[in-house]
């Protein structure tokens, strides 16, 4: 994989669906209820060059198989030099089951260069099973067609669901975070730590922020041994705990991501 496509594609499953707003509990919530057209923008820097951005957004509530569900939606591209070498453009639409927070299933369409990529995702709590639908064509070659199936572990979160089921925990400094996450026919943890509280500087000005390290065995499960250290997260200081910075050194080099401006 090719340095500029491990910087792209770790974004949306590290980034995606932070526009989910915090839950008093550490379990699935009771209800979940999104800021409506809530939308972050954040600036994409690889080796201290603008590289990307990335958009995550609430969309209007939807149903999937009849059953109420929040609708959010990323989209993550290549921009200015990056762009030129390397046109890349990633739509990711989640969909989570309102009642208890769980994910549902998640839609991603990849523009990568003249190849084009449609995934979907399923996770089914109730019968423990995962499910991965993949088709691709490229100028040149044959339609391609996988289909995964797997076993998933009890509770588990989606890979794309991480970061909501973060913000609904009290992050309170000192503390640590875990629960099991299932992807790709892999079972595994996510543990996380929060280191303390500190200011950091965004597109905004300063900001009170909670510095949140995650584990490496999460990246070494899902992504593969090239990390450098844990990748490290700074959330709001407030009872919204939205995303405002993220770091992850890789071997080829440093990904950081910065809010450049949000709505709601």
């Amino acid at each position: 994989m090719s340095l500029s496509k491990n910087f792209v594609r770790s974004i949306p499953v590290l980034l995606l669906l932070l526009v989910q707003p915090a839950h008093s509990s550490p379990e699935r919530p009771e209800t979940v209820t999104a800021h409506l057209h809530e939308k972050q923008v954040f600036t994409l820097k690889f080796i201290d060059t603008t590289a990307g951005e990335c958009e995550l957004e609430t969309m209007p509530d939807s149903t999937w198989q009849s059953q109420p569900a929040q609708h959010l939606r990323a989209t993550v591209r290549t921009i200015g030099f990056f762009r030129l070498f390397y046109p890349f453009t990633e739509v990711v639409d989640v969909y989570i089951e309102k009642a208890q927070g769980a994910p549902l299933f998640v839609d991603i369409n990849i523009h990568d260069r003249d190849k084009l990529q449609h995934t979907q995702i399923r996770l089914d709590g109730k019968t423990l099973r995962g499910e991965e639908i993949e088709d691709s064509t490229e100028p040149g070659a044959p339609p391609n067609h996988r289909k995964k199936m797997w076993n998933i572990t009890p509770g588990a979160q989606s890979i794309f669901s991480i970061l909501p089921f973060l913000r609904m925990q009290a992050l309170a400094p000192g503390s640590q975070v875990t629960f099991p996450i299932s992807h790709d026919e892999r079972n595994g943890n996510f543990h996380a730590e929060v280191l303390g509280a500190e200011s950091i500087h965004v597109a905004g000005g300063d900001e009170n922020a909670v510095k949140v390290r995650v584990g490496k065995e999460f990246t070494d499960t899902f992504y593969d041994s090239s990390a450098r250290e844990e990748p490290l997260l700074w959330f709001s200081n407030d009872s919204n705990k939205q995303l405002l910075r993220f770091e992850f050194k890789h071997r080829r080099g440093k990904l950081i991501a910065i809010l450049k401006s949000q709505s709601t």
